[in-house]
């Protein structure tokens, strides 16, 4: 069984990632992260499951998605970070308060309603920056520790959306060179099949795809 973070998942994230950007610049942002002392990996999806069943609750009046990925700590013990968009903003310290109150719950450990969680609101103006690390935390390997499993005998999903949002397809003007050069930057991360010549679509605006692409690609 696989219990490393494949290339193939690794690019289905940045697609995800791009995707849910346009609508991660409405409403309201938070970055979350779920911590345990220790945990096995398949007891720990259930208590993530358990986790968004009661933000579901919390949220009931206040549309919201959200992205989770699974990491590793150096010591193996598995944690979750998550980004978190509300229509409707909740002050940071109600959405401190929850978070930490029901993943100590969750857990049965006291101690992680103080040590096991942070909530940080994200600034729009600081989502296309998001964007780029989420991107660039795909794409390299200077800590794969992060992203490997081997004494796991299961992992599952590393990834996922919860209540995804519609989002519109946007058709982007590219010249043929830098196509191809795009082509080749992202088929180091995943084979791109050969009836895909022509085009590459995403689902962001035409700024931040260039700038995308740029990043990719370390041009102008």
């Amino acid at each position: 069984m696989r219990r490393v973070w494949s290339r193939k998942s690794r690019a289905n994230f940045i697609k995800t990632v791009l995707k849910l950007t346009p609508s991660f610049s409405q409403g309201t942002n938070y970055s979350i992260t779920l911590t345990y002392r220790e945990r096995e990996p398949r007891e720990s999806k259930r208590d993530l499951h358990t986790f968004r069943m009661r933000l579901q609750r919390y949220l009931k009046d206040n549309p919201w998605f959200a992205l989770w990925k699974m990491e590793f700590q150096q010591r193996g013990t598995v944690h979750y970070h998550i980004v978190l968009n509300v229509q409707n903003a909740v002050p940071v310290s109600e959405m401190r308060t929850f978070v930490s109150n029901a993943w100590s719950e969750i857990v049965q450990d006291p101690q992680l309603a103080i040590t096991g969680t942070r909530v940080d609101e994200i600034a729009l103006e600081s989502v296309q920056q998001v964007t780029f690390y989420l991107v660039g935390h795909a794409t390299t390997h200077r800590k794969d520790y992060q992203n490997s499993a081997l004494h796991a005998d299961w992992v599952g999903r590393w990834f996922g959306v919860w209540n995804p949002p519609e989002v519109p397809a946007v058709e982007v003007s590219i010249t043929e060179a830098d196509l191809h050069r795009l082509k080749r930057t992202l088929v180091k991360i995943r084979p791109i099949s050969p009836c895909a010549k022509y085009s590459y679509w995403v689902a962001c605006d035409e700024s931040l795809f260039n700038r995308i692409v740029g990043y990719l690609m370390d041009i102008d």
